[in-house]
């Protein structure tokens, strides 16, 4: 029973060994975009972005939630261009930009990042996007902007 034990004890020691010694442990890819992140849009154009971790570099891609939960995944477009910044040698910044927004962009988008021949994938929390309608404001009359042009300038010229 002596010798049993003994020989655990050396089995154990070893497995412990091998494992805080020997190879590290495999990096882990990881995505950072806060639990209930939201944009709100009211100008033509807007930009999100998510924030990668990474050892071997990543591909990366934006998706739009739809009413099934499922991602779509989105392809650039005129109105719709995605960017990659690299920070560091392992962290980046993946932007999606909106170029002419519209009220049909409001939804929930997420970033999918796969790497390592696709063993590792991940994909964030949704990032709400709503888009104030741009058009329903009230447009500025020419004639008015003409003529507050023309009383600036007639104050200039009698000063």
């Amino acid at each position: 029973m002596g010798t049993h034990h003994f020989l655990t004890l050396v089995l154990v020691y070893f497995i412990t060994r091998y494992q805080t010694e020997g190879e590290e442990s495999p990096c882990m890819l990881s995505i950072r975009v806060p639990r209930n992140t939201s944009w709100r849009f009211t100008t033509l154009s807007g930009r999100i972005n998510c924030s990668v971790n990474f050892c071997e570099q990543p591909s990366v891609r934006w998706c739009k939630v739809a009413q099934d939960n499922i991602c779509n995944e989105i392809n650039e477009t005129d109105s719709l261009k995605t960017e990659w910044r690299l920070l560091t040698g392992t962290s980046g910044i993946f932007f999606l930009t909106f170029l002419n927004v519209t009220v049909k962009d409001t939804g929930s988008y997420r970033c999918k990042a796969t790497a390592n021949n696709s063993v590792q994938s991940v994909i964030s929390h949704s990032i709400a996007v709503s888009v104030t309608d741009i058009t329903s404001s009230p447009p500025v009359s020419s004639n008015s902007t003409s003529s507050n042009i023309l009383s600036l300038l007639s104050l200039l010229l009698l000063s």
